[in-house]
């Protein structure tokens, strides 16, 4: 039986919603692929540094149901499945190059 959370080709809905607004506005994108990019001796810190990025760019820093709501979201998001896509487009780019 398929995962019942997945969601068009994703882990799941957060997972897809949060890459497709990282991919929906090139200078967030560019951001998130140099993050993706980056010579971390460990691939953890690459997803503890998106996760941390995209916590930024939504304002966790206010305790509020907005806060709660929107990091209950983000804790169920794949950080490594967008890590790897990213790398992904990006070896996609310098193949056609």
């Amino acid at each position: 039986m398929e995962n019942e959370k997945e969601y068009n080709g994703w882990t799941n809905y957060e997972t897809w919603l949060v890459a497709l607004w990282i991919d929906n506005v090139q200078a967030t994108q560019e951001a998130a692929q140099t993050i993706c990019a980056g010579k971390y001796k460990y691939n953890f810190l690459k997803d503890d540094a998106l996760k941390g990025f995209v916590e930024d760019l939504v304002c966790l820093d206010e305790a509020s149901l907005r806060s709660d709501l929107i990091g209950a979201a983000l804790s169920e998001v794949n950080w490594t499945e967008i890590v790897n896509n990213m790398g992904d487009e990006e070896s996609d780019s310098q193949n056609t190059s």
